[in-house]
């Protein structure tokens, strides 16, 4: 399951929709703990005035933009789950936990897109009882997940070069095999270069037997999906990145 890729614009209007637009512009200001204001709000201002053409644009603001893009996307994502408005929405507006809540919405989305059931838990009313972040229904089975890191939260930039040789490999592997195919690598965070010969070696495979649909690689960490195209030239090839 992933949801349409949102533009800088469309982001933009995700956030202040999930914050409130006035809530935003007066949690910028700084305080004595947060000199800045609350994280997100730095974002969404950077993000705001490259959208509105008010900012240029360098690589640090870039990287900032990025980072609420990717945030952003990652709501679209989970911001229908079960729970989400009692276990998330409120805990998103505390600057002190912000950057837990933002981990716990990362992991969502990034079960969420592959397809599992994922619903939020709400935390325990009892300072002294802890809970777990997450539930996961896989084949059947209940499991709980705790969402724990040990520094703040920042997602890593994909690495440009290695997508670019997958996505290569991927159009002579369908030259090879005169196959016309949609064909969506969807990855949960950074394609691992050993795992590359292995996803070529699958999507071989699917593509030999004819197959269409989704397909989940647990091992591998990502999912792949297929769409026979019409005409016979090779097809699309594209590495999503939640």
């Amino acid at each position: 399951m992933a949801d349409k890729i949102l533009t800088l614009k469309s982001a933009v209007t995700k956030i202040e929709d999930a914050f409130g637009l006035e809530w935003l512009k007066n949690n910028s200001a700084g305080t004595a703990s947060y000199p800045f204001g609350h994280p997100i709000c730095r974002e969404w201002q950077v993000a705001k005035s490259i959208s509105d053409g008010t900012s240029g644009m360098d690589r640090q603001l870039n990287e900032v933009a990025l980072s609420l893009m990717r945030f952003a996307q990652e709501l679209n994502l989970v911001d229908r789950l079960p729970n989400y408005d009692s276990a998330i929405r409120l805990r998103l507006l505390d600057p002190q936990i912000f950057s837990k809540v933002r981990y716990e919405i990362n992991v969502a989305a990034l079960y969420a897109c592959c397809g599992y059931l994922v619903e939020f838990v709400q935390p325990s009313q009892y300072p002294n009882v802890k809970t777990a972040d997450l539930k996961l229904m896989v084949k059947g089975q209940l499991i709980f997940i705790e969402c724990t890191q040990k520094d703040s939260y920042n997602p890593q930039p994909p690495d440009g070069q290695l997508i670019g040789k997958l996505r290569d490999a991927i159009m002579d592997l369908q030259r090879e095999l005169k196959s016309s195919y949609e064909i969506l690598v969807i990855v949960l965070g950074i394609i691992d270069p050993k795992d590359v010969e292995k996803i070529l070696k699958e999507t071989k495979s699917r593509i030999i037997s004819g197959f269409q649909g989704y397909v989940i690689r647990k091992t591998l960490g990502c999912a792949l999906s297929f769409k026979k195209l019409e005409p016979t030239t090779p097809g699309l090839v594209a590495v999503y990145l939640p």
